[in-house]
């Protein structure tokens, strides 16, 4: 009734089992009733957390192993962990702790860049890097467009998407992007290699979605 009552953090259980264990002692007269409250102070503390020695050393070996990680590939134990904190209670929090911690270990989390079209957190061997899809409101489908546009305005242009001016980006990969996808990767800064003020993108880009079909085919061409 005790191991149960402590497995499942039953403190109404625990309250009852108490007062037969005070009685008890009481009754034994082994100890006193003072020493038989402080011993049993004890054993509830542990319904607060407790499990048994091998899942004590199975979890001592995990941390010896990621801590050897961290000290000695922090990028790859930084990637990892900022890969994975979507899964966690609060994703948000998970990731502002982990960004400062990786500062603490002199490794640099940096923004988005439509340079960079992974998906999620990567990194190049220098940095973190946060992946476009980590920016809300760009989603798996629109990750998959962008990453079909991009070879083929490469081709049609003959350069690669990081040599792109803005205004190529603009009349030539904007139209397979939907227009949240555009303004948000504009308002994060995943353009800032650019060198142009994000206000100044925005209003291009608007002034861009406000043309019919015939007339954006005219300046492209």
């Amino acid at each position: 009734r005790l191991r149960k009552g402590i497995g499942k953090k039953d403190q109404k259980l625990l309250a009852k089992i108490g007062e037969e264990f005070i009685e008890g002692c009481k009754k034994m007269g082994v100890v006193d009733e003072a020493t038989a409250n402080t011993v049993w102070g004890w054993i509830k503390a542990t319904g607060r957390y407790q499990f048994n020695k091998s899942h004590s050393t199975s979890y001592g070996i995990r941390g010896y192993k990621t801590a050897y990680i961290k000290a000695h590939a922090g990028l790859a134990f930084f990637t990892a962990w900022l890969k994975n904190a979507k899964y966690k209670i609060d994703p948000q929090q998970e990731v502002s702790a982990l960004v400062g911690d990786a500062g603490l270990c002199d490794i640099d989390v940096v923004l988005p860049d439509v340079r960079s079209i992974e998906a999620d957190v990567h990194t190049d061997g220098k940095v973190v890097r946060f992946g476009l899809a980590n920016i809300k409101g760009v989603g798996d489908s629109q990750m998959k467009k962008l990453q079909e546009a991009v070879p083929l305005v490469e081709e049609k242009l003959g350069k690669k998407l990081a040599d792109f001016t803005w205004w190529e980006f603009l009349i030539f990969l904007t139209p397979h992007l939907s227009v949240t996808v555009v303004t948000r990767f504009i308002e994060v800064g995943a353009l800032r290699h650019l060198k142009l003020p994000r206000m100044r993108m925005k209003t291009d880009y608007l002034a861009w979605c406000t043309l019919n079909e015939k007339q954006q085919e005219w300046i492209s061409n």
